[in-house]
């Protein structure tokens, strides 16, 4: 079953000088330091979750390359949460107690990751999510959990600057009726009254999760009439609504953003089915920098999957690199020294430089949006004209974040 498959990765060279009876260096006769990844494999959030999981693998080859974590070498153990809670609960609780991380890199899903956050608290386990949903940096915050990925907010609040600039007066929103769906809506509605107090917002629709017939939905949006639809769906329910959204011709009738819009995977799935020329977002975009951080990244998982790194790849990589610069800082993977290390951490990803604020365990970071467009170069749907909303202007002001660990 999807729930037990397990993915195990040692450093190359290891592997290589073992099988072959070689000298051992330091770093390979060290006992491992192993990091567990939950993703979703299966289920909804399928279309992303292996990407996840290929980002941190990256990262502990990476890092095992260059000698490993205080001399001791990167241990991957990835499992299937299904998008599922429950399943996610289950699975964390093996990792802990029989594979014996120290750390936990996901899940994606907002309630898995709430549940999983009660659990690696309770047993002092250092955890990164994928998730964006605000809960885990704000009334859920505790001492093990770091985000390292863009929070529901900051993609949200970017979202409402970029409204701002289009001034279209009336919009409608559409997003799935759970807490990392309403987090999203919520937070573009929120800060786009406070930016602009005349919009008004016309109707607002929450599909359940795993919808598959959105036609009700877009009537009632294609009725009410306005100029702008905000879009907070994820992954296979987007790629649903967006086909269905074109057929019923309101991409034409309307400016639509798409929170989460920008992913690769989910515009390689639509193809030609895209929203061109609409806008989207992606918490990272492989062709929004060109730093050399970025061109390494996407050049070096390129050659490993023959694939280009999508966000969720990015944040489990650097999610992993921000676990070993704490470590060695502490000079511990023991998660009660790793976490006050990872207080104030600034590093360079391949998004950029980001940091993590120690009031709420949030990096700071910019929000990213752009065009969808046809590509020459790529074999699928691309975002082009860039506009990057500054880090200041979309996270939360500190009052209102970190509730958890004050």
């Amino acid at each position: 079953m999807g729930a037990t498959r397990t993915r195990r990765l040692l450093g190359s060279a290891l592997v290589v000088l073992s099988v072959a009876g070689l000298a051992s260096s330091p770093t390979e006769a060290a006992e491992a330091v192993k990091v567990g990844v939950l993703a979703p494999l299966t289920g909804v959030y399928s279309i992303v979750g292996d990407r996840g999981v290929k980002g941190v693998e990256l990262a502990a080859a990476e890092i095992n390359a260059a000698g490993g974590v205080l001399g001791r070498p990167l241990e991957i153990i990835a499992r299937d949460d299904e998008t599922n809670p429950e399943v996610a609960l289950r699975q964390v609780r093996r990792l802990i107690l029989q594979d014996k991380v120290v750390a936990v890199v996901g899940p994606l899903h907002g309630g898995a990751a709430i549940a999983v956050s009660n659990e690696t608290k309770r047993s002092q386990v250092l955890q990164f999510p994928f998730a964006a949903v605000e809960d885990l940096t704000t009334v859920s915050c505790q001492p093990f959990l770091w985000r390292i990925t863009a929070s529901a907010s900051q993609t949200s609040r970017g979202g409402a600057e970029l409204a701002k600039q289009l001034n279209l007066g009336s919009w409608a929103t559409i997003s799935s009726d759970f807490s990392y769906g309403r987090s999203v809506i919520n937070y573009f509605v929120e800060h786009l009254k406070d930016i602009t107090p005349s919009v008004t917002i016309a109707t607002q629709a929450w599909p359940k999760l795993g919808e598959e017939d959105f036609g009700a939905y877009i009537n009632d949006i294609l009725k009410s009439q306005p100029k702008g639809l905000y879009v907070g769906l994820f992954a296979a329910d987007l790629v649903r609504f967006v086909k269905q959204a074109k057929a019923f011709g309101l991409l034409d009738r309307m400016t639509v953003l798409f929170d989460s819009g920008g992913s690769h995977e989910v515009l390689k799935s639509l193809g030609n089915d895209a929203p061109f020329g609409q806008w989207a977002s992606e918490r990272y975009n492989f062709l929004a920098s060109s730093s050399e951080a970025n061109r390494k990244f996407v050049a070096a998982f390129n050659k490993k999957y023959n694939l280009y790194p999508d966000m969720i790849a990015h944040d489990g990589y650097a999610s992993l690199k921000f676990f070993a610069a704490a470590a060695e800082k502490a000079k511990s993977v023991d998660p009660r020294k790793v976490a006050p290390a990872l207080a104030g951490l600034r590093l360079e990803t391949p998004k950029g430089v980001v940091w993590l604020r120690p009031e709420d365990h949030q990096t700071v970071q910019p929000t990213i949006w752009g065009k969808v467009q046809r590509s020459a170069q790529y074999p699928f749907p691309i975002l082009t004209d860039f506009v990057v909303v500054p880090a200041e202007r979309v996270t939360l002001p500190v009052e209102r974040s970190g509730q958890g660990c004050r």
